[in-house]
């Protein structure tokens, strides 16, 4: 699809191309006496295109798989197989004698270790000195300055022929003296310089509470007596004999989770993402056209403009009924058949008046 767009010309644009005209000497080559020549202003054409872009680029995406466990059950030995001398009692006569149940030891036993509290006054922040500004003074004095020198410019004339809303986007010059411009200006100047100083900031102190060792952890032996007690025995009468008893071992199950499968990593790729987004290229840039011979004012009479609309309708571009007035709808059709017929566009130029069959 083709957009189309006409820039117009404001004042102060037109204003400085004017200039430029008169001084670069951009006006008609071999211009005749009693004929017109109009500059106008193309507008800007433009194509839509599609453009595929990326949204984001491809990457690899790691997946962790967590490991499996299981449980299992284990049988531990708790006590191992051991054996006891069992005795064969003699026969005893009644006695009460001291016998020893607990021989003597000694136990390791820790002494903790003592703190106090200490406090101590800390420097939070050194001495020191900094310089302290004092600000330069201004004063505001006003000159008077020339902006431009005494000059001439190109003052554009309307025209008829021009096909634009704007009458200002064709161009038509006289040469006009401007006078030279001035302006007043205001300027800040330094009134008396800044100065600094030097001050003194003293330090900063501050106390701190802190917690100290006052004896170290130590241990000691503590003795523990031996422990006895009166027992009642008979005495002998036959010897005692004694006999082996085997104690078995003792067991117990256990149930504990061990690793089934390790865990572990997957790598995969993600696509890149793209969309197809519109924008508009532009494909002609806007300006002004060549200097162009067009119809002047004097001939664009009703009658003429009514032999323009009947060749646009014979020709299949539609101006509705013809009333010989170039107003908006006429312009509009006559742009329409200059840029179908690759003619200029913008004013009733010659090539266009004999395209249509009228001049």
């Amino acid at each position: 699809m083709k957009l189309w767009k006409t820039i117009p010309l404001s004042v102060a644009t037109f204003a400085m191309a004017s200039t430029a005209f008169a001084q670069g000497g951009d006006m008609p080559p071999g211009a005749q006496p009693g004929k017109c020549y109009a500059k106008c202003m193309i507008g800007e054409r433009y194509d839509t295109v599609e453009e595929k872009v990326l949204v984001s680029e491809a990457k690899e995406q790691i997946r962790t798989i967590p490991g499996t466990y299981k449980t299992v059950t284990e049988r531990v030995m708790v006590k191992p197989e051991t054996q006891r001398l069992i005795a064969v009692p003699a026969q005893y006569g009644t006695v009460t004698e001291r016998v020893l149940v607990e021989e003597a030891s000694e136990q390791l036993m820790v002494v903790p270790a003592t703190y106090k509290t200490e406090t101590q006054q800390v420097v939070k922040r050194e001495a020191s000195t900094k310089l302290v500004g004092t600000p330069a003074q201004y004063k505001t004095v006003t000159d008077r300055i020339k902006v431009s020198d005494a000059t001439t410019r190109w003052v554009k004339k309307r025209n008829v022929a021009c096909l634009s809303e704007n009458p200002d986007d064709c161009i038509i010059m006289c040469l006009e003296t401007i006078p030279a411009q001035y302006r007043d200006v205001s300027r800040t100047v330094l009134a008396s310089a800044a100065s600094t100083q030097q001050v003194a900031i003293p330090a900063e102190y501050g106390t701190i509470t802190k917690t100290v060792l006052a004896t170290p952890a130590t241990t000691k032996k503590v003795p523990i007596p031996a422990k006895y007690k009166d027992i009642t025995r008979r005495v002998v009468k036959t010897p005692a004999t004694t006999r082996v008893e085997t104690i078995p071992a003792e067991y117990r199950d256990i149930t504990r989770t061990v690793v089934d499968a390790a865990p572990r990593t997957e790598k995969s790729v993600i696509p890149a993402v793209y969309k197809t987004v519109t924008k508009r290229v532009l494909v002609q840039a806007g300006g002004y056209s060549e200097w162009r011979e067009v119809a002047c004012k004097s001939e664009l009479t009703g009658n003429k403009i009514s032999r323009i609309q009947q060749a646009l309708n014979a020709k299949g571009y539609s101006v509705g009924a013809v009333d010989g007035i170039l107003g908006k709808g006429t312009m509009n059709v006559l742009k329409r058949f200059q840029r179908e017929n690759n003619l200029p566009i913008g004013n009733l130029d010659r090539q266009t008046l004999r395209a249509l069959g009228v001049e």
